[in-house]
């Protein structure tokens, strides 16, 4: 119940939680790259939303067996515990020889933009990922269907990335990446527009639709115009992602306090997430 530990543990988890991006995306992309596998490239990106979903089925489960919150942690704890153990032993102990320059090489136009582009998306994210159940609990407030609204956001997360992979050889990268934003802005923006359930139904499909596609869109478009070492640009590119993560609590907070409202905050996210899929359409030039 201390407030300090709290945001200390939750430091130390986003902390384990960058790394584990890093870390795998680079790990994954290097090696399939070299067996020329771009479909379970992509497919790595799935991962999270299975996980999401099966959280928030066991969120589900928890709710239902009546736990109060410290068990529900420890059960989190537990999982997560077992998950690691399971995998630790199929880990590499060192990432696989990438065929590109070692030496850091100067952050280009191109990826600097990438980078703002991606740092709005995790300012658009976190948001709706963020109030959605809260938003889902005031409209049910009995019952558990609530908790359903967060193994949909992982179902729908999953979907866009296996979308991307059905229509890679079709698609445009960056094109592909920029209608993604915007087509998470609408859904950060339709929780304004529609005040019902119907909204929230619309949010939940369209922001998760984005989620890891957008994700797994920027990594690939980063390969593709970057020179340099994979694994510092996938670092670099997360921290931004983090950085905008960080912005949308206290822009959240600020809009409460001065509107009494998270709508001017969830429209300003939207408008973030639109400017930033303008930005990679029009101003990385390949």
């Amino acid at each position: 119940g201390n407030f300090v530990l709290q945001s200390l543990f939750r430091f130390i988890s986003g902390v384990g939680g960058a790394w584990a991006l890093i870390i795998v995306t680079s790990w994954t992309q290097l090696t399939l790259a070299t067996h020329q596998a771009p479909r379970l490239s992509a497919a790595v990106f799935t991962g999270p939303g299975i996980g999401i979903t099966l959280t928030g089925l066991l969120a589900w489960g928890i709710a239902a067996c009546g736990l109060h919150a410290s068990q529900a942690w420890f059960v989190y704890g537990l999982t997560a515990a077992a998950a690691a153990l399971l995998i630790f032993s199929r880990l590499p102990r060192s990432l696989p020889a990438s065929v590109r320059p070692t030496k850091a090489e100067p952050f280009s136009r191109n990826l600097k933009y990438l980078l703002a582009a991606y740092s709005l998306a995790g300012f658009g994210y976190i948001l709706p990922a963020t109030f959605l159940s809260q938003m889902a609990h005031s409209f049910f407030t009995s019952g558990n269907q609530a908790a359903l609204f967060w193994p949909l956001f992982g179902l729908a997360a999953v979907a866009g990335v296996l979308l991307v992979i059905a229509f890679a050889s079709r698609l445009n990268t960056q094109h592909a990446l920029a209608a993604s934003m915007i087509v998470q802005a609408m859904g950060v923006a339709s929780v304004v527009i529609f005040h019902d359930v119907k909204g929230l139904l619309i949010a939940t499909l369209l922001t998760g639709l984005g989620f890891l596609s957008i994700m797994q869109l920027t990594m690939r478009l980063a390969r593709d115009i970057s020179q340099g070492a994979i694994a510092r640009t996938v670092a670099v590119l997360t921290s931004g992602y983090a950085t905008g993560q960080l912005v949308g609590p206290l822009v959240s907070s600020a809009s409460v306090t001065l509107f009494h409202s998270l709508h001017p905050a969830l429209l300003l996210a939207a408008a973030g997430l639109a400017f930033g899929g303008l930005m990679v359409a029009v101003a990385i030039k390949r």
